[in-house]
């Protein structure tokens, strides 16, 4: 396999550019046009995060942690943080991704990549980009029982594999990792000169064709979360499967797949409810939703108990019904025959001589 550094981020980082080489934009959650200022404070950020005491009597974890800092961060901040280093490490991964960008066969296929390699221009692949860094990168190390697997950071590195194969194809020749110098803007004296009449006005793309790609792209970010989400269920890591699941099903509300994982997740902690308004939302969308299905057909998810048998409902019943018609009789005639005694005894007693 061919590298552009060696694998000194294994075994934590499996993924993505991770897989030829130190992906150290990953490592801190940045994108590989992060001003200075952006990586410093993401820096900053990831300390506090793997800070000794945030991990308390956990020793496992703040071993892990110390490891983490020691091993990724601290070396990717030195890298970064420093102008030259930083120009010869983006120069070495642009030229690793000019001799394989036209070599499908060197690298992984990630679906997560499909939108971004099909951009015409570098602004596309840049708006694409960025929202996905911008989506996930925050979220780095926020998860104490993810500083093994590191699944955010492989993920990150599996988008910048995708951004340094593309921009060999759409991007200049000037710059790769540093962020692109912005256009001189005009002084405030002088007024943008007009465009020539007979320049026309750039094509305004149509509505249906905007939201059709706003849809595509929401897909995609909906389908790394599902996929995150299933990751996690398999792992019997229920909570964070709830989380990434319920960010599938924000962004895409109207798959049925979604609906059903999501339920099963709430069923793993013991949530049955909240498990069946998800399994009958997918039938909805997805009448034959087998995992929706099946779990309502078992009523696992109707969280009532078993209703008692129609025997033991009806001795139930005739035994609060009966019970005060059998008393209060008896109740009755008693009293009757403590007054009927009475009187006996009293015209005895007041009888002639």
């Amino acid at each position: 396999m061919e590298r552009f550094t060696d694998a000194i981020q294994s075994p934590f980082l499996a993924q993505g550019l991770a897989q030829f080489g130190a992906d150290y934009y990953a490592v801190l959650g940045v994108p590989m046009d992060a001003p200075l200022t952006e990586i410093r404070k993401s820096y900053r950020n990831i300390a506090r995060l793997l800070h000794p005491d945030r991990f308390g009597r956990d020793a496992e974890g703040k071993e892990e942690a110390e490891q983490i800092l020691a091993r990724l961060v601290n070396p990717a901040f030195e890298v970064l943080s420093a102008d030259s280093q930083r120009r010869d490490y983006d120069k070495l991964v642009r030229a690793w991704a000019e001799r394989v960008k036209d070599r499908p066969e060197a690298v992984p296929v990630y679906p997560q990549l499909a939108l971004m390699q099909q951009a015409l221009t570098l602004s596309e692949l840049q708006t694409f980009y960025r929202q996905a860094i911008a989506q996930q990168g925050p979220g780095v190390y926020k998860d104490k029982t993810d500083l093994v697997r590191l699944v955010i950071a492989n993920e990150l590195s599996i988008f910048n594999l995708g951004y340094a194969l593309v921009y060999c194809r759409v991007g200049s020749s000037e710059g790769f990792g540093a962020p692109q110098p912005a256009p001189p803007t005009p002084p405030k004296s002088q007024s943008p000169a007009p465009p020539p009449k007979s320049q026309s006005p750039a094509p305004i793309q149509p509505r249906s064709q905007q939201t059709e790609a706003k849809e595509v792209k929401g897909a995609s970010f909906a389908n790394s979360h599902f996929e995150r989400g299933k990751m996690f269920f398999e792992h019997r890591r229920y909570r964070e499967a709830v989380q990434s699941l319920k960010e599938a099903v924000r962004i895409s509300p109207e798959n049925a797949t979604y609906h059903s994982y999501l339920g099963q997740a709430y069923l793993r902690q013991g949530l049955p409810g909240m498990a069946k308004a998800e399994f009958t939302q997918a039938l909805v969308l997805d009448p034959t939703d087998s995992i929706a299905r099946r779990e309502l057909n078992k009523g696992s998810a109707a969280g009532a108990p078993p209703p008692k048998s129609g025997s033991d409902q009806s001795t139930t019943k005739g035994k609060a019904t009966s019970k005060p018609k059998r008393t209060l009789p008896q109740e009755e005639n008693k009293k009757e025959g403590i007054k009927g005694a009475l009187e006996d005894l009293w015209k005895m007693m007041n009888k002639p001589l």
